[in-house]
Parts: structure tokens; sequence; C-alpha cells
């Protein structure tokens, strides 16, 4: 039985973070990886000090949400306007569904569990594999910026991918046109949402900090404006059927041209402290002695992370390629091409999942279609392959490790 008092575990979570962040600086190893690692020791994986529970859950929906605020602050919408996005995003969609969908087929589970399964690997984490290319300096480069577009846009078709398999399981098949008005609902939702906070929120913000600064209350008034902001963006995104965290991406575009000034950069810390909560609940998440206690669902985890990394490595690699090969030729509309390292980079930073893994799992157990050891096997999945993305990379850019992030105390 965990503790359930929230003090008690959040003041767990940030020891296990403030040590992992240590030890991943003095091995010059990713922080990423080590919050996740600190997250599984101090989990019911092994000391079982905290568990999941709706602070857990809470904690890591808030440093997401400020993680992918910040990196929409810094964003251009030009940058998400790519061909090679959108055709990394497709094939990223369509061939992790069908390994995962064959593979569990393969080892007995039935057309149903193999649907959901397939359909819990088609989503990138965006939010993990955004925080590895900033460890590495590499946010700014064009293939981050074609993964965070194909992450976006593959949110949405794997969020539509849920909803057939949701109507499948629970009905038995499903129907185009109520796949069709979610599709149209998510659009409409990011084209409103763009446009709103470029022509309403923005100017608003403006008056605002002016109106504070009036009234000397230039501190409080602007900081919480841009957090509300983010929040209530969220919100939207999550009414519209889409992940919070989309809605988060959105209001920071939305706001790239804004100058506020030091009020972005207090969001900033706020995402390194929430941030840090988000990759340690990852690992307080899953319970791995489920796991172990059968040899037959140990080879269905290994055989269905290799899925999950081939395929979405293949996907990302393959079409930022070609677009890259076609685009050479004037046919795709993008001069630009990527080099072999730049398309093998696309690969590795789109092979992470994350929330909507996990939603996807939790609707199939809700449902009854998968049990709680297929839940596991799923959940443990998105934690390997969050935790090979950021060393594969690191070595992919030739470095020893990437840095750990530098934070100013004062």
């Amino acid at each position: 039985m965990f503790p359930a008092s929230p003090e008690f575990q959040i003041t767990v979570v940030l020891v296990a973070a403030l040590f992992g962040f240590m030890l991943a600086a003095k091995l010059r190893q990713s922080g990423t990886v080590a919050s996740i690692l600190a997250g599984i020791i101090v989990g019911p994986s092994i000391l079982g000090i905290v568990g999941p529970s709706e602070t857990i859950e809470a904690l890591a929906m808030i440093g997401a949400i400020f993680l992918l605020f910040v990196v929409g602050l810094d964003t251009r919408p030009e940058d998400l306007a790519n061909a090679k996005a959108a055709a990394v995003a497709f094939l990223g969609v369509v061939l992790p569904w069908g390994g995962g969908y064959l593979v569990s087929r393969l080892f007995g589970f039935s057309g149903n569990a193999s649907f959901f399964v397939g359909t819990c690997l088609t989503a990138t984490s965006i939010a993990i594999t955004v925080q590895v290319f900033k460890e590495l300096g590499k946010i700014s480069s064009p293939e981050a910026k074609i993964i965070i577009g194909a992450a976006v846009i593959d949110d949405i078709l794997s969020l539509l991918a849920l909803s057939v398999a949701e109507q499948v399981a629970l009905a038995g098949g499903f129907s185009p046109l109520l796949l069709a008005g979610k599709a149209l609902l998510a659009l409409g939702f990011l084209a409103a949402a763009f446009l709103v906070g470029k022509m309403v929120i923005t100017k608003w913000l403006v008056s605002l900090q002016e109106w504070a600064m009036l009234h000397r209350a230039y501190e409080p008034v602007p900081f919480i404006a841009l957090v509300l902001f983010a929040f209530a963006y969220s919100l939207g995104a999550e009414l519209a059927g889409l992940s919070a965290v989309v809605g988060a991406f959105v209001a920071g575009v939305a706001l790239e041209n804004v100058e506020i000034g030091e009020r972005k950069e207090g969001v900033r810390y706020f995402e390194i402290i929430f941030g840090c909560l988000f990759f340690v609940s990852l690992g307080v998440t899953v319970n791995l002695k489920e796991l172990f206690s059968s040899p037959l669902l140990v080879l269905f985890l290994l055989a269905l992370t290799v899925v999950a990394l081939a395929t979405k490595f293949a996907a990302g690699f393959l079409a930022s390629a070609g677009m890259s090969a076609l685009g050479a030729l004037g046919v795709s509309g993008s001069s630009r091409r990527l080099d072999a390292r730049a398309c093998a980079a696309v690969g590795l930073g789109m092979m992470p999942r994350g929330e909507i893994a996990m939603i996807s799992a939790l609707v199939g157990l809700g449902a009854g279609v998968i049990d709680n050891a297929v839940f596991s096997v799923v959940v443990a999945v998105g934690l390997l392959t969050t935790m090979i993305a950021p060393v594969a990379l690191s070595h992919l850019y030739n470095e020893h490790s990437p840095r750990a992030p530098h934070v100013k105390i004062y």
C-alpha cells in the first residue's frame, strides 16, 4: 500500500529526479533516461516507495503540458507545414499498427486485442523526443522540426485509429461517418486554435502586459495569463478528442512572435520542474515484477519492442529519405535534402511512445479487450522505447553522451 499523501509522493519523485539528474551529469548520460530509471527504482518495480496515483498522473500531465508549450514557443508555424513531416507521420502510423497487430496475432491474442495493441504502437511521444534534442543542442535542426511536425500529425492519426479500435471492440464494426466527423473536429480545432491565438490572444496578451505595467503588476499578471493560455488550449484539445499536449503545443506556436520578455523565461523554469516530474512518473507507472512472472509475456514484450522500434525507425528513415529525394528532383516542393544521418535521426526520434500509448492501453483495458498483463507489456514497451531512443540519438550525433541541461540557480 503506497502512502496517499501528495506531499510524500511529490517529495519522493523530486528526490528521484534530483539524484537522477546529478548521476546523469556525473556520468555524462541523458537526464531523460536517468529520470525514467529513477522512477522505476522508487516505483513498484523495485523499491515500491511510490506507485501510480492521481497525484503522479496529474504531475505528469502538467509536466508534459509545460514541456510542449515551451517547445511551441520556439517553433515557427512554417516549420510544421512540411511535406516530409506528413509523410513520416502517415508511414509512422501504418507500419507500427500493422507490425503490432501481426505480432499480437502470432502470440495467440484475439483480433480485437491485437487491434488495440497495434493502435498503442502508433503515436510518437513528442515530449520525450523534444527533450532529447534539447539536451543534444539539436532542437533547431531540420530533422527535429520534421519530427515535431510529424509527431503532432501522427498524434491526430493515432487518436483516430484509437476511435476505430474502440468502435470495433464495442460494436463489432466502425462507422466511417463518425470517424470522418472526429477527424474534421480535430483538424478544425487545430486551425481555429492557431488563428484565434494569432489574431486575438496575442493582442490581448500585449494589452494585458501594458495594463500590468501601468498598474504595477508587471510580474504576476502576464505570467499567469501565459500559463492560463497553455492550459486552456490543452483543455480545448481534449474536448476536441486530441491529446492535451497538442493543445499546449499549438498555444506555444501561436505565441511564437509575442514579445513578453522574462515571462517566457519563467515558463521555462516551470517546464524544468514539472518536466522532470513527467519523466520520473513514466518509470513509476509500470510494475516490471508482473511482466517477469510469465516467460511468454517476456517473449511478447521483447518481440513487441523490436517491432515498435523497427517500424518507427523504418517509417521515419524511409519517408524522410524518399521525400528528400523527391525534393531534390523538384517533385515534393522542397529542395532541401537531408543526409543519411539526418534521416536516421528522424527514424530514431520517432521511436519513443508515451501518453497516447498509455491512453490507448487504458481504453482497451477499460473495454475488457486486453487484460492487465497485456496492459503492463504495452507500458513497458513505451518505457523501453523512451530509454533506447536517447542513447541511440546520442551515438548517432557522434557525441560521447548528451550534456545535462544547463540550469541557472539564483
